[in-house]
Formats: structure tokens, sequence, C-alpha cells
């Protein structure tokens, strides 16, 4: 048996064993993002990954972080299936490869993670609280990559553990997602750093760990509890909730545009007007007569955003965005 290792994680724990751990431990930080935001398993989830990574190669660290990205995304976002079947007869075989692919793809930030952590510690041979930041920042380091290379991917991040609680997400106003994040992850991990510490050392680590969530909680309540200006702007929010598989069928797009419209011309005052993502079924900015019935239906001084496709020409070919738009009375965006 090594030193500082709990009895679950033994010397004779081969990779594959350690990567099922990993894996099962990704899988359960499903259950810590909304709707079910349970925060039991912030600290079980990580504190499973830090505790199997430890005493290993850099390339076998990063084939557990690899398995823990795959548990996590291969649950996730296997809701992405659901695009694919709004055309069943044609899309729908490609569902399993596409969640797959994307989750596997994915997977290689947390395994990167898991290798820098694995080679620093190698060197530098960190234990205890520092161990635990250590762990927290290459993780962090790398969720900032997932949300900014090849376009960003910046979906379920450790931050987002903490949206249910509104005494909890509030350090995000000062530090943002990223450093929320680096917080969950880092207090998240002190159970496991707690586990692998030398008993005379385990003390300091507790009393960090209670500080930190009383002092998380505690704070973030008082900032939650201040009052805050009211503001004069009335909000009109619009949800049509027309199924996928009525929105994007050829001929469809005036009935949905129609429903949208007589939702948003209910009594009362409005200032700005918001309609969801797609709430136009195509390139709104490329329809003139659709943004002139918008435009006709707004009063002067109200204000239209929605989330719209949008599509620029360019040497390369057609290249894709997703957009926030704004329309007034006058057409203009």
């Amino acid at each position: 048996m090594k030193p500082g290792l709990p009895q679950f994680v033994s010397e004779d724990l081969n990779l594959f064993q350690r990567m099922g751990l990993a894996l099962a431990a990704g899988g359960l930080t499903v259950l810590t993002l909304p709707p079910f935001s349970w925060l039991i398993a912030v600290p079980v989830a990580f504190s499973v990954l830090f505790i199997v990574l430890r005493n290993i190669s850099t390339s076998r660290a990063f084939l557990v972080g690899w398995a823990f990205g795959l548990g996590q995304f291969g649950i996730g976002i296997s809701w992405i299936a659901e695009s694919f079947y709004v055309d069943a007869e044609r899309f729908g075989a490609l569902a399993i490869p596409a969640v797959a692919g994307l989750s596997a793809g994915l997977a290689i930030f947390p395994g990167m993670a898991a290798m820098l952590f694995a080679a620093i510690m190698q060197r530098r041979a960190v234990g205890g609280i520092a161990a635990g930041l250590l762990f927290a920042t290459c993780w962090v380091a790398t969720e900032w990559l997932r949300g900014h290379v090849l376009t960003g991917f910046p979906w379920n991040l450790a931050a987002y553990a903490l949206v249910d609680y509104a005494a909890l997400r509030q350090p995000a106003a000062w530090v943002g997602s990223y450093g929320l994040g680096f917080l969950t992850v880092f207090i998240g991990i002190l159970p496991g750093v707690l586990t692998v510490a030398a008993p005379k050392r385990r003390a300091p680590v507790l009393v960090l760990f209670a500080v930190a969530v009383a002092g998380f909680w505690v704070g973030g309540a008082l900032r939650s509890g201040q009052d805050v200006p009211p503001t004069d702007v009335a909000l009109r929010i619009v949800q049509g909730n027309v199924p996928q598989v009525e929105k994007w069928v050829p001929g469809s797009r005036q009935r949905t545009l129609e429903k949208y419209l007589g939702l948003s011309a209910q009594p009362g005052r409005f200032d700005l007007l918001l309609w969801p993502e797609t709430a136009f079924p195509g390139f709104l900015d490329e329809d003139a007569a659709a943004r002139a019935r918008i435009s006709a239906a707004l009063p002067d001084g109200r204000i239209l955003l929605t989330g719209a496709p949008d599509r620029v020409e360019g040497d390369g070919g057609t290249r894709y965005f997703n957009t926030v738009q704004a329309y007034d009375a006058a057409a203009r965006f």
C-alpha cells in the first residue's frame, strides 16, 4: 500500500480501474448541474479524480482525465442528439456518433488538466492544500482553453454547479465564471486532499474546508441580501414553445412568426421585448417582409431583442454565426 493513498486506491489498482473510477466520477458531475444541482456531488466527483491521479505517470494521467471527461460530456451533452431527431429519417443515425465524437474530443481538455497536474506533481512533489490549489488551477486553465479554442465550447463549466444557489454564485460578480469555477473545484477537492493527507496535516485542511464553505455561504448571503435599486425598464418575455419538429418544416415560418407577434401584442406596457433563440426560424436580417411585420408591431421607442442565425460571405466561403439582433419600430438594427 502506498503511503497517503486511501484503501480503495491501492498500488495494485491498474490503469483501467482508475479510468473506470474516473469515468463514473465524470458522469457524476452531471448531477452537479441544473436541473439537479446536487452540491454533494461536487466534492465526490472531483475528489475521486484528484485521488486516482496520485502517483501515476503523465501519459496515464491524461487517459484518466480523458475518461473523466468522457463521462462528463457523454452524459452532459447527450441532449444535443435531439436535434438529429428533428428529421430522424435523414439524420437520426448520426445522433449517437455525433455525441460520442464530440464527447471524446471535449474530453481531451480534462485529459490535459490531469496530465499537467501529474507532470507538475512529479517535478515539484507538492502536497496537501498546495496540491489542491494546483489541481484547481490546472482544471480551470483547461476550462478556459475549452471555452476559447476552435471557436470555443464553454458549456457545463464547474461554476454552473452553483447557478441555483443565490448565495454561492455571488463571487462571480468579482471573479467571473472561471474564477468561480476555480473556487468550486478547489473547495470541492478538499475532502480528497483530506483523504490522502498525512494524519498530522489533516487538521488544517479540515479547518480550511469548513471556513471556506461557511465564508462562501455567509458572504454570498450578505451580498445577495443587499437592496438593488429598481429599474424603470419594463420587459416583456415571449416564449412560443413551438415544437422543433414543426418549427423548421418548410412553410411553417409564417405561422411561427404570427404566433410570436400575437403573443407580443398582448395588452400592457413594455420597453424591451425579448424573443428566444431562433424564435424566427431563418435568417431574419435577410427577410425584409418579416422585419417589416415585426417593426409594425413595435410601438415607437420599443426594441425587440432576439437570437437569430446569420451568415457572411467571404473568400473562404460562407461563414455562419449565432447572433443577438435588435430591431426598433423603424426596422433598424
